[in-house]
């Protein structure tokens, strides 16, 4: 993905929409880590309950083993995939310290602006 047009613009010249598209992207990278989660218990506890169940089954060991096998294996990817985007998005968005939200009035509705 080229972020070269999210360097260029400073966060203080970004409207609302461009920090709502930010948010959504940090929280999709949070979910994304949640799937890598609920991958590696899955896994886990499929393979452990194999191993448990069928200790005199060399095939069905041998499947437990690789379950867990691919669970160690898929921490690792989703680890490193996360905290890598995680880096990335920390290196494109920095919001300066003297931005505050204020509360626009608009149709009887309060809106969040960020501001200066």
């Amino acid at each position: 993905m080229n972020y070269k047009a999210y360097i260029e613009n400073s966060p203080e010249d970004m409207i609302l929409r461009d920090h709502l598209a930010f948010d959504r992207t940090i929280l999709a990278n949070e979910r994304t880590g949640l799937a890598y989660i609920r991958t590696i218990l899955v896994a886990l506890a499929t393979g452990l309950t194999i191993i448990k169940l069928f200790p005199e089954d060399t095939t069905l060991l041998i499947v437990g083993y690789l379950s867990v096998f691919v669970a160690a294996i898929t921490m690792a990817v989703g680890l490193r995939s996360h905290f890598k985007f995680q880096q990335k998005i920390a290196t494109v968005y920095q919001p300066s310290q003297n931005m505050t939200a204020k509360k626009v009035p608009s149709e009887n509705k309060e809106i969040e602006l960020i501001s200066q």
